[in-house]
């Protein structure tokens, strides 16, 4: 039987990735629509300007030790 070679380093990155991306997105979206509905949606938008940056740390976060991991494995 011929299988293809299983790439699990790029299934793995693709996951983290897909897990990065949700995260975000989530701590955004819902964060957002949970401070419109408890404080009000005029407060949005003071909220968004702290839950943005707060993606944002986390994406750094995934990026330095993303690269730890690239030059470690080299």
């Amino acid at each position: 039987m011929n299988r293809k070679p299983t790439d699990l380093r790029g299934a793995r990155k693709r996951a983290e990735r897909t897990l990065l991306i949700s995260v975000a997105v989530f701590l955004v979206v819902v964060g957002g629509v949970l401070i419109g509905l408890v404080y009000g949606w005029d407060k949005v938008l003071p909220a968004l300007l702290c839950l943005v940056p707060g993606a944002g740390a986390i994406l750094v976060l995934w990026l330095l030790l993303s690269s730890i991991d690239r030059i470690t494995r080299d």
